[in-house]
C-alpha cells in the first residue's frame, strides 16, 4: 500500500467516525424531541381536564387554585414547546454537517479511488516500459 492510501485511508476512517457520532448525537436528540412531543401533549390534556373541572363549580379558594394550577400548566406546556423547537433546530443544524461531513468524505473517497487508478496505470507502464526493455535486449543480442 502507498502511504498515500493510508493517508486517505486514514482520513476517510475520520470521516467515519465524525459521521458516527453525529448519527448517535442526532438520535440522541431526535429522542429527547419525542419526549417533549409527548410531555406536551400530556400536559396539554392535563390542562384541558382542569380547565373542564373549572364548569363543576366549587368553593372559590378551590377554583382559584385550579386557575393558578391551569396558569402554570400552560407556562410548562409553552416551555416545553419552545425546547421542542430549540431541540429541532439543533437537529437541523446537525443534520447539516452531517451532510457536510458525508459530502467531505464522499470526496476523500474519490480522491482514493482516482489515486488507486494512477498507481495501477503508472504500475502497468513501469511493467510495459522493462517488458519493452527487455525485448529490445533480446532483439539487439
Amino acid at each position: 500500500m502507498s502511504t498515500g492510501a493510508f493517508r486517505f485511508d486514514a482520513l476517510l476512517n475520520v470521516y467515519r467516525l465524525q459521521e458516527d457520532a453525529l448519527r448517535g448525537e442526532i438520535a440522541s436528540l431526535e429522542r429527547e424531541r419525542k419526549g417533549a412531543a409527548t410531555r406536551i401533549g400530556e400536559l396539554v390534556q392535563e390542562c384541558e381536564e382542569a380547565a373542564g373541572a373549572l364548569t363543576h363549580g366549587g368553593r372559590l379558594e378551590e377554583l382559584e387554585a385550579v386557575v393558578r394550577y391551569v396558569e402554570g400548566l400552560r407556562r410548562w406546556i409553552e416551555e416545553s414547546r419552545r425546547r421542542e423547537i430549540d431541540l429541532q433546530e439543533e437537529i437541523t443544524e446537525r443534520m447539516a454537517a452531517l451532510r457536510a461531513i458525508r459530502t467531505e468524505r464522499m470526496r476523500f473517497t474519490k480522491l482514493k479511488e482516482r489515486h488507486h487508478k494512477l498507481i495501477l496505470l503508472e504500475s502497468k507502464r513501469q511493467e510495459q516500459k522493462v517488458t519493452d526493455e527487455f525485448a529490445q535486449r533480446k532483439r539487439n543480442r
